[in-house]
C-alpha cells in the first residue's frame, strides 16, 4: 500500500486549516507556498475535500478556506477516503466476487486485519491532534533558533 501524493498534500493542506481554525479564511495560494504544494494541484485536492463536505470556500477580498466543521470533528480516515478512495488493501476485501478463491483464502484474513488496523488507527487521529503537534514543533523551532 502506497499513499499518493494527493492525500499527502490534503493531509497537509488539512493540518494549516485546522492551526488555522476559527480565524479568518486561509488563501490557497498561502498554503500552496508555505507547504511547497503546487497551487493548481492543491486547488484540484480543494474542489474535492469541498465536495466531501470537510472545507468551505470563499470567493473575494475576503475569500479562502476554512474548515467546514472543527478540527476535533475530522478525522484522517475521513480526508484520505476522499482523496484515495476505497482503503481496501486488496481488490477481493472490496469486491468479494472478484476472486474465486476468497471464501477459502487463509491470506485474505490477514490483509483484512491489516486494513483493519489501518482504518482504526487513521479513525483515531483527528485534526485536532495533528495541528496541536504541528504548533508544538513550530514553537520548538522558533525557541532553538532564538
Amino acid at each position: 500500500m502506497k499513499i499518493s501524493t494527493r492525500a499527502r498534500y490534503g493531509l497537509r493542506f488539512m493540518i494549516e486549516l485546522a492551526a488555522d481554525y476559527g480565524r479568518k479564511p486561509v488563501y490557497l495560494k498561502n498554503i500552496a507556498g508555505s507547504q511547497e504544494i503546487p497551487e493548481k494541484y492543491l486547488g484540484q485536492i480543494a474542489i474535492s475535500l469541498k465536495s466531501a463536505g470537510l472545507i468551505d470556500g470563499f470567493r473575494g477580498v475576503h475569500g479562502g478556506y476554512i474548515l467546514a466543521r472543527p478540527p476535533s470533528d475530522i478525522n484522517l480516515k475521513e480526508i484520505v477516503s476522499v482523496l484515495e478512495g476505497d482503503l481496501s488493501l486488496i481488490e477481493c476485501l472490496r469486491t468479494p466476487g472478484s476472486c474465486q478463491r476468497a471464501s477459502e483464502c487463509v491470506s485474505r484474513e490477514v490483509w483484512q486485519k491489516l486494513g483493519d488496523v489501518i482504518s482504526e488507527t487513521l479513525e483515531a487521529i483527528t485534526l485536532e491532534t495533528l495541528a496541536a503537534k504541528s504548533r508544538e514543533k513550530l514553537q520548538k523551532e522558533v525557541m532553538y533558533h532564538i
